[in-house]
């Protein structure tokens, strides 16, 4: 087993454990950093801070907007295509 320590003797186990929590007031998740506990709250709020332009369609993040974007502007996720050719026993 391995333990790995700061300049200051602390171990990193120590550090985790001893991190700041941050719990829901309205359930029990918890977490470590602000920003997922803020996300999180807006499920209990319903808090809908990005708008869509087009339709005002609200989302409680980013990244569900940008995905609803696509809709409107019929743009597809990119997918990269593999023109490679292996040999014979090069695939594994």
């Amino acid at each position: 087993m391995f333990f790995y320590f700061t300049d200051a003797g602390i171990s990193l186990a120590e550090i985790a454990t001893s991190a700041k929590r941050h719990q829901c007031p309205s359930c029990e998740y918890t977490s470590f950093r602000p920003a997922d506990m803020k996300k999180h709250i807006r499920l209990h709020t319903g808090e809908e801070p990005y708008k869509c332009t087009v339709c005002m369609k609200g989302f409680k993040q980013k990244c569900n907007l940008n995905s609803h974007m696509r809709t409107h502007t019929g743009d597809l996720p990119s997918v990269v295509r593999c023109v490679t050719k292996l040999s014979p026993g090069e695939a594994t």
